[in-house]
């Protein structure tokens, strides 16, 4: 893994603000990080940034799916054919949870998630993970 940059102590001094010129420094950044061997992700499948809201209802396990807690809402990190990454403000009761996704302007899909991780940020804030295992329908 190539050393990180160290700036501390330094001055930022503005070296140029023009768009064409941030669009092609960027371009280079991009270049190199698709790179191979710059990065390698064992991921069976590339996740893309989701940032939208949804709610998560916690469920006893996979085959009863009877909601064991309150909803609660999350904010998307990562997401991928296989699983998704969330923000959440409590902890989660749960090793299975249903989320609702939002699929058009009137559309939700549910998948049942089997949460994989669950890492504390700060007072607040949890950083979770699962892997996705079936589509849900809720009974009315």
């Amino acid at each position: 893994m190539p050393a990180l940059l160290d700036n501390r102590g330094k001055r930022s001094v503005c070296v140029s603000s023009s768009p064409l010129d941030i669009e092609n420094s960027i371009r280079g950044v991009i270049q190199y990080a698709t790179l191979p061997n710059v990065f390698v992700d064992r991921r069976a499948h590339q996740r893309i940034a989701y940032t939208q809201l949804f709610s998560v209802t916690p469920v006893n396990s996979a085959e009863e799916m009877e909601v064991c807690g309150e909803v609660t809402y999350a904010a998307g990190k990562n997401l991928s054919p296989s699983g998704i990454g969330f923000f959440h403000q409590e902890p989660i009761a749960s090793r299975y949870v249903v989320v609702s996704l939002q699929q058009s302007k009137d559309a939700y899909a549910n998948y049942l998630v089997k949460v994989s991780w669950c890492r504390f940020l700060h007072p607040g804030w949890y950083d979770s993970g699962g892997q996705f295992l079936r589509m849900v329908k809720w009974n009315e």
